[in-house]
């Protein structure tokens, strides 16, 4: 943990025996660093060393943010983009509730698993990923414009 610039020369040869220790070498010029309540003052230093500190960084399909919250939000909205594409994939062209169910387990529930198991969930994220899925499963896409499939009979 970085307290001041004058750390950073202590964490650079930290690197430099690692480096030396197990044969793999850190490109710092290459390399991201995620400030998590890190003052404004040491990350203005540390881009006048040439370190980039991005906002987000992405690790195993986790968009990893400086607080916990922009973590969850960051995540949950790349992961509805993809599960907007995947569902346009799947209603574009003539599918039965069979197949739709199909591509609902092997390619949306893998995502969210994954985000579940990895992040804590909020009622809000949770109630958007059920409208998600619901309409997934009963609309289609018609002239770019998503409609109702058929008659929602039974609703929760």
């Amino acid at each position: 943990m970085l307290r001041s610039i004058q750390d950073f020369p202590l964490l650079q040869k930290i690197y430099s025996d690692y480096a030396t220790v197990s044969g793999l070498h850190i490109n710092l010029c290459k390399s991201n660093v995620l400030c998590v309540n890190t003052p404004d003052y040491l990350l203005n230093a540390l881009h006048e060393t040439g370190v980039n500190t991005p906002t987000t960084i992405k690790y195993l399909g986790i968009q990893l943010s400086t607080t916990l919250k922009d973590t969850i939000n960051n995540t949950i909205h790349a992961v509805q983009s993809k599960s907007v594409r995947r569902r346009i994939l799947a209603t574009s062209t003539p599918t039965d509730m069979l197949h739709r169910s199909i591509l609902l387990n092997k390619t949306l529930i893998p995502l969210y698993t994954h985000i579940f198991m990895s992040l804590p969930a909020f009622p809000d994220h949770i109630q958007q990923i059920c409208t998600d899925i619901a309409n997934f499963m009963w609309q289609k896409l018609n002239d770019g414009v998503f409609r109702n499939k058929s008659k929602l009979v039974a609703k929760k």
